[in-house]
């Protein structure tokens, strides 16, 4: 999902290069191994093209991450869809397999760190399609709003082991200051890693 502004970043931020390569493509990178249908959310198609992958824009613009949700969950073939924000160039490709995995199992899987749900990085199914349209029309945006009133599979972060990186596999990057600590914690992680 690459539809948000940036406006803290001050420039775009999937396009952002981190080590030498776009956050989005990192994430690419990795989706790609599980799926045959990735496509990327936004309205600015010619920013995307250079990726080779369909690019789907939202129905509600303007609305946030929830119309991104909407977007991607109307586009899918597949009965659920993993969503990913753009701006969490540190994904584990361990961490994907696990949610993966969970949603074999399960309809909805959302990952729990210590602020609560990660709604950004989880597993969603096409029939939440019409409540979600629901609250589009009545500006109910809360992706957090969304996933308390569903059930789903809890995946919590804490005690997964070291090598899914789940400190930073879930960070969002919104600012460059904040890229910089990541950077740093990112590379503690892989540093402190157990073989």
């Amino acid at each position: 999902m690459a539809g948000g502004k940036s406006s803290r970043f001050g420039e775009n931020k999937a396009l952002f290069p981190v080590r030498g390569v776009p956050m989005i493509e990192r994430i690419i990178d990795i989706l790609k191994k599980y799926t045959e249908e990735l496509f990327i959310v936004s309205n600015e198609n010619s920013l995307y093209e250079r990726f080779g992958l369909k690019i789907v824009g939202d129905e509600f613009p303007g609305l946030g991450p929830l119309a991104g949700l909407h977007a991607a969950l109307k586009a899918a073939s597949t009965k659920q869809v993993l969503l990913v924000a753009c701006d969490m160039p540190f994904l584990s490709d361990g961490l994907v397999a696990h949610l993966v995995t969970l949603g074999k199992e399960h309809p909805m899987v959302v990952p729990y760190g210590p602020k609560g749900p990660e709604p950004l990085l989880a597993i969603y199914p096409k029939g939440l399609i019409g409540a979600i349209e629901k609250r589009l029309r009545a500006n109910r945006l809360s992706m957090r709003g969304l996933i308390e009133a569903h059930p789903h599979k809890r995946l919590s972060l804490k005690g997964l082991p070291p090598k899914l990186y789940p400190e930073v596999s879930t960070l969002n990057i919104n600012t460059k200051k904040e890229l910089e600590k990541a950077l740093s914690l990112y590379d503690k992680c892989v540093s402190n890693k157990t073989p």
